[in-house]
């Protein structure tokens, strides 16, 4: 056997190989690119010169639809961004706080590039929430093809309007 004959035996045992890994990286990209990519910020609703009023926002950044988005957060960690003494007629306003991070709360499709909100509390006078808290939230859903996501992420309390709280009043 000549050394011709030997590179071209490598070569027939390789290619089936490489083409096998090409296959696989090629798929496992794929994937790791065209999936739904959830993330959620608390946003300004409208703000005042007495309240801010905020909005919790579900984004879906990536590609594909994600399914049954649930928002969880530790009981301690949302009392932790709640003022202590609320006045009892913003009662419902607590609780639509904590329905967001309830595990009967599933948000059953999520489109990509869409988003849904629910009312999140207000800052300022008679206000429920602690302005530049933190909550740390986990977030899990699936795909199409029942991949599960699950990541962790922080949400502060501050206004989407300016992100060093000043800004320019609009002229009407």
């Amino acid at each position: 056997m000549q050394l011709s004959d030997e590179i071209r035996t490598i070569a027939t045992i390789i290619s089936p190989i490489l083409s096998g890994l090409s296959v696989y990286f090629t798929r496992r990209f794929w994937f790791a690119t065209n999936r739904p990519i959830v993330c959620v910020k608390i946003m300004t609703a409208q703000s005042g010169n007495r309240n801010n009023c905020y909005n919790l926002v579900v984004f879906n950044t990536g590609n594909r639809p994600a399914l049954n988005v649930c928002l969880y957060a530790e009981k301690k960690d949302i009392n932790d961004i709640l003022l202590e003494n609320i006045n009892p007629q913003n009662e419902s306003l607590v609780n639509g706080i904590k329905r967001c991070f309830s595990k009967d709360t599933v948000i059953p499709l999520l489109i990509n590039g869409e988003n849904v909100s629910n009312s999140f509390g207000t800052t300022g006078h008679d206000g429920v929430l602690i302005y530049k808290s933190k909550l740390k939230i986990k977030i899990n859903y699936e795909d199409f093809y029942k991949n599960k996501y699950s990541y962790e992420q922080i949400l502060v309390v501050t206004t989407s309007e300016a992100f060093a709280d000043s800004s320019w009043s609009k002229l009407v």
